[in-house]
């Protein structure tokens, strides 16, 4: 982050960030080397004894930032010299980074998981009502996937500026952030809003059938309506882990996941159908701990059955509620970041350029990737409606076995960023391994699940047995993806923590747009076209293994890339 002392005063009380006994000389010194006032073997000396001092202070999985915006200390020679090496560290040392790892890293992964949890309880309910509703409501969800890739630019920036913040205890910035990145997330839903407005050309221009771009716009619009709670809570969200809570965006997202599977069924069939299946549900749940057991629910005869939209407004009433729940959470007066007072409200320009500046390369990265993913439902969708909601199907199973991915690059995001603050990127180097290595074990496993017992993970969505014919060989193929997937996701969580934003953005953009969308279509499609020239060449045709095969291609491309990257050890020395 760039400073912005340029001719202001220091604005952090000494007090109130370094405990009593720090000796106020070392103090001073501390001081001046944030606003570069000394030379940079003090201010490596100063700030290496502020991490040691105030290393103790801290809450269990949060690391110590030096003050807002200090300089770097000879991180070039300090990475040159091989100090990234976990080599350098006690064992005791990488006892406890591995704690945090797992501290930060687990809540995430649940989160992550329940997040997904929320689509797949919404596809499952839909599926109830036919190919074309499944269908519809499929390819709306990747539209809002992609839609929702401009609140990664919030939410990125608002987590990497938060954790500064508060690892340098400057709760009243922290604050600010966060006012500055709701006032985003307001604005952006308010933009998304009129798309609603054009929901079924945009579905029927996808090739839709008629019936299921209807079906799927009934639940886009009604989604980027109520747009603005499902932003608030993402922002919300994103401040809490840049404090270092990832467990209570888990607890709540947990929370509404609930909400939403009661309210879906209750909504999308209405009265005695909606009973029979929430009665079905509840007693093969608690059958796992009493076998035989029955639960009879009563039929709630005013809820009208809604079909499509019930399960839109279901997911809508969810994060509604999932929101006003983050939110009074920063209304405590003991909370560290709050919003009940009346100061940072106005819209701050240069704050929310921060915010901005490092989240909009990683929002491009995800709104790219998301693209070459739409563009890869056309391929599908020309490939038929069964076929396409097979693709549906596999992706929703295979979001789950990404989720330690996404965890454990969460983990490594924070943990390298806060490292880095504090002057130790031999930390940085450590906690990004560890994470690295906890999620090519996970995901790996994952793998092994998917290619044994694909068709079995399949049959909890569907048991239509053309669905479950087409869509077994292609989770065999995806589960061959998830170690390359594994590297590239937690590598890439460590290079943005360090502020090595740009890097991601452009080897996602090659390896989706030139690697798997050509692949993919050569793998998968019987004859590969060129646009608009009307020329074509044989391609191999083997279907969804084909399609999905190209992702074999293009993740080991990019973990490859990303390894490359890391361990160059540039990352240490990147300011952000």
């Amino acid at each position: 982050m760039d400073t912005e002392h340029s001719g202001k005063s220091h604005d952090t009380s000494t007090s109130a960030i370094y405990p009593a006994n720090v000796d106020m000389t070392r103090q001073a010194q501390i001081d001046y080397a944030a606003d570069g006032l000394v030379e940079v073997e003090a201010a490596q000396e100063a700030a290496q004894e502020m991490a040691e001092v105030t290393d103790q202070f801290m809450s269990p999985g949060m690391a110590i930032e030096p003050a807002s915006q200090a300089e770097r200390v000879n991180a070039g020679e300090r990475a040159a010299e091989g100090v990234g090496a976990v080599d350098e560290l006690t064992h005791e040392e990488r006892r406890d980074i591995a704690r945090m790892v797992f501290r930060l890293a687990w809540p995430a992964i649940a989160e992550n998981a329940l997040q997904t949890l929320l689509g797949i309880v919404d596809t499952a309910v839909v599926a109830r009502l036919g190919t074309s509703a499944l269908s519809g409501v499929g390819a709306s969800q990747q539209l809002i996937w992609v839609l929702s890739n401009v609140i990664i630019a919030v939410s990125m920036g608002t987590t990497v500026l938060v954790a500064r913040f508060t690892g340098a205890r400057q709760p009243e910035r922290a604050g600010a952030t966060l006012k500055q990145s709701l006032l985003l997330g307001v604005a952006v839903s308010l933009m998304l809003m009129p798309i609603g407005l054009v929901a079924h050309p945009m579905l029927s221009a996808l090739g839709l059938t008629p019936a299921a771009a209807s079906a799927g716009a009934t639940y886009l619009s009604i989604t980027v309506f109520m747009g603005m709670p499902f932003l608030l809570m993402f922002v919300a969200g994103a401040a809490l882990r840049g404090a270092g809570d990832t467990r209570t965006p888990m607890f709540v997202t947990g929370f509404i996941n609930v909400i939403n599977a009661v309210l879906a069924v209750e909504l999308v069939f209405g009265g005695a159908r909606a009973s029979a299946i929430l009665s079905d549900w509840l007693s093969g749940l608690l059958s796992l701990f009493v076998p035989g057991a029955h639960v009879q629910l009563p039929a709630v005869a005013w809820v009208p059955e809604m079909g499509v939209a019930g399960s839109a407004w279901a997911a809508a009433t969810a994060r509604t509620i999932g929101a006003i729940i983050l939110l009074s959470l920063f209304l405590r007066s003991r909370s560290l970041i709050r919003l009940w007072d009346a100061s940072g409200w106005r819209p701050n320009p240069d704050l929310i350029w921060r915010i901005l500046r490092v989240g909009i390369p990683s929002a491009v990265e995800m709104l790219l990737m998301s693209l070459g993913i739409l563009v890869y439902s056309f391929i599908v969708i020309g490939m038929g409606e069964v076929m396409f909601a097979t693709s549906r199907l596999v992706l929703n199973a295979v979001f789950l076995s990404q989720m330690p991915g996404f965890g454990f690059s969460m983990a490594a995001t924070t943990l390298v960023g806060q490292s880095l603050g504090a002057r130790r990127p031999h930390r940085a180097w450590a906690g990004s391994w560890l994470a690295t290595r906890s999620a090519l074990i996970w995901m790996s496993l994952m793998g092994l699940v998917f290619f044994f017992f694909g068709r079995q993970i399949l049959m909890v969505f569907t048991d239509d047995p053309q669905l479950l014919a087409l869509g077994d060989p292609a989770m065999k193929v995806v589960a061959l993806t998830q170690p390359p997937l594994a590297l590239a996701f937690v590598l890439a969580g460590s290079l943005r923590g360090a502020g090595d934003v740009r890097f991601p953005m452009w080897v996602t953009t090659l390896a989706v747009w030139v690697v798997r969308l050509p692949t993919g279509a050569f793998l998968g499609l019987p004859a590969l076209c060129i646009p608009f020239t009307g020329l074509c060449m044989p391609a191999l045709g083997l279907g969804l293994p084909g399609i999905y095969g190209a992702l074999i291609v293009e993740s080991s491309l990019r973990a490859g890339l990303f390894l490359w990257r890391w361990r160059q050890g540039k990352w240490q020395t990147i300011r952000v």
